[in-house]
């Protein structure tokens, strides 16, 4: 009983980063120079609980900026038009509010005459700098991706129960295939291909995290389901509905122009490195419990079991709740 009620305060504790799981909150700001020193610019701001996360943009004292007035708001995010009237060829472009609030800012700058400027602003102190051109870079979206999948408690929790069913010796493959399921239908959404209600995923999603729980503990009873017997089935075709969860905001603020494919690719690198990093964290942990702590491997599947199988409960009874009430 103490080792059951431990298990539940665990997943309770939990309980409040439910709200932030899967979703990608960026924010971008796109400059395209329509004449001589004059840009348009579209910022688009993502919403939490109903209201744009607090960042301002910070032009060289050179620049004179109008807010035009037309602003769109859905329901993840703002949209707003400003005219900039300045060469953007020196100085730089900063944010107020990036030490606060945990959205990354695509700045995708396009100058006459074809000359770009990408960047991805992420940490206080981070700017542009017009002096200096520069391009896609790989590393900005691998760390979005490797970050991303390290602070989603469900999608971890899923990786977790695959732990539970999957052989060892199948592991890499299982989870390999997991990430290139959630690839597909993730560059499907963002790329507007396909779109779906974000309720119902996440709601669907949660029962996902029970269905591996139900399926571990059936495991470790010795009745082992269809999830056990085929668990690269499972991490592909449930990988297919946590990539619909993981666009969020993404999906409808876009990615820089030109770069989606390659910014795709390299966030689900990131996020394939995550899901290793995450596994072998796992691994070692379980290692040092068994070798230091004298537990056991099968206590240690049913600890795993009870935590997949509560917070799977949880939060299919909270997101189908929010169906219902919204």
């Amino acid at each position: 009983m103490t080792f059951r009620v431990l298990c539940i305060l665990i997943v309770y504790c939990m309980a409040p980063l439910a709200a932030v799981a899967h979703e990608v909150r960026p924010a971008s700001v796109e400059l395209s120079e329509t004449a001589p020193n004059e840009f348009e610019a579209v910022v688009k701001v993502p919403l939490v609980d109903g209201v744009p996360l607090d960042i301002q943009l910070v032009f060289p004292d050179t620049c004179t900026v109008q807010d035009v007035g037309v602003r769109d708001r859905s329901r993840v995010l703002e949209v707003t038009h400003w005219m900039v009237a300045c060469s953007l060829r020196k100085g730089v472009l900063s944010v107020d509010g990036l030490d606060l609030e945990r959205a990354d800012i695509f700045v995708d700058i396009r100058y006459l005459g074809g000359d770009v400027t990408q960047k991805i602003l992420r940490l206080p102190g981070d700017r542009v700098d017009f002096l200096r051109r520069t391009s896609f870079s790989p590393g900005a979206y691998i760390g979005i991706g490797f970050e991303h999948i390290l602070s989603g408690p469900d999608h971890l929790l899923f990786v977790l129960g695959l732990l539970i069913l999957a052989p060892l010796r199948k592991l890499l493959w299982v989870i390999t295939g997991f990430t290139l399921a959630h690839s597909i239908t993730l560059a499907m959404t963002t790329l507007g291909w396909v779109h779906l209600a974000s309720g119902p995923v996440e709601t669907m999603i949660a029962l996902s995290i029970l269905l591996v729980g139900w399926e571990g503990a059936r495991a470790l009873r010795g009745r082992s389901g269809w999830t056990a017997y085929a668990p690269g089935s499972v991490s592909f075709g449930f990988g297919l509905l946590h990539g619909f969860g993981f666009a969020g905001a993404l999906a409808e603020i876009g990615l820089p122009n030109q770069t989606e494919f390659l910014a795709l690719l390299f966030f689900n690198i990131g996020v394939e490195i995550g899901q290793i990093v995450f596994v072998a964290i796992l691994l070692g942990l379980t290692a040092l419990c068994v070798q230091v702590l004298g537990l056991n491997r099968h206590t240690l599947k049913w600890m795993a079991v009870y935590i997949v199988g509560v917070a799977g409960v949880f939060w299919t009874l909270e997101r189908a709740a929010g169906l219902f009430s919204g």
